[in-house]
């Protein structure tokens, strides 16, 4: 059954939120004068990045899309359906760390999701803090180059910047530096976690999420549907039907 295996990797990598940016304006004024473009400014801006979501998929599942969201996009957004990575390592790490900062790895130094770092002897990870930051946990230490959050965040002060992901890196890598919110999935607890590098403690309606959870669970399951929705994928050459169910423990 290797291929069931394989499709609920590629389900549940392309389908999840993997990484949510967010930026509240709470003024629109600017000190240049810019007059009217300005008025235009939009108060919240969300980048929304999938994980293995080959460009093929837009037009595949095209049938399945609501008015409000990837149709809405193809229709009246920008639709790039000839771009190519100026880089061969695609990995999860590199390209948000791309998206996030404008420039290569070669530039940002996220080469991979891991590598081995001749400095300190040892494999390590695209976000664990070098050896004298240890204290502070997980971070952008590596990061070399600055995103448009932190340009955002400089050029405005009453700025506000949210990062959200199933993965740490998704999360650490796509926020600014000094990110307001930058939460991440924990496997080892099922909770939404943060960092010292970003705060000593979650904020208050994280931990009032927590507590309201109620045992509730989300799971992707491929052989078994238990009380919920159903969701049936389109089948063809590389696709096969997946059950997604909210299950209770």
């Amino acid at each position: 059954m290797a291929w069931i295996k394989r499709h609920k990797l590629l389900v549940a990598s392309t389908l999840l939120l993997l990484g949510v940016l967010a930026f509240v304006f709470d003024s629109l004024e600017v000190d240049t004068g810019a007059g009217e473009l300005d008025a235009y400014a939009p108060k919240l801006v969300v980048l929304v990045v999938f994980d293995q979501m080959r460009g093929d998929y837009l037009k595949r599942w095209e049938e399945l899309y609501g008015d409000g969201g990837f149709k809405r996009l193809m229709k009246d957004g920008a639709w790039f359906t000839d771009c190519h990575y100026p880089y061969a390592y695609t990995l999860t790490a590199p390209g948000h760390a791309s998206l996030a900062t404008g420039c290569s790895p070669d530039k940002h130094a996220i080469v991979a999701n891991d590598w081995y770092s001749r400095s300190e002897a040892a494999t390590v990870s695209s976000v664990t803090p070098p050896p004298n930051e240890l204290r502070k946990g997980l971070g952008p230490y590596r990061r070399r180059e600055e995103t448009f959050g932190d340009s955002l965040l400089g050029a405005r002060k009453k700025s506000k910047f949210a990062a959200l992901s199933i993965k740490d890196r998704a999360a650490i890598l796509l926020a600014a530096l000094r990110a307001q919110i930058c939460y991440w999935f924990d496997t080892k607890t099922g909770d939404f976690v943060t960092s010292p590098y970003y705060r000593d403690e979650p904020h208050a309606w994280v931990k009032e999420f927590k507590a309201n959870r109620g045992g509730g669970s989300t799971q992707i399951s491929t052989t078994r549907s238990t009380a919920g929705r159903t969701t049936s994928l389109p089948r063809g050459p590389a696709t096969s039907r997946v059950r997604f169910s909210r299950i209770r423990s």
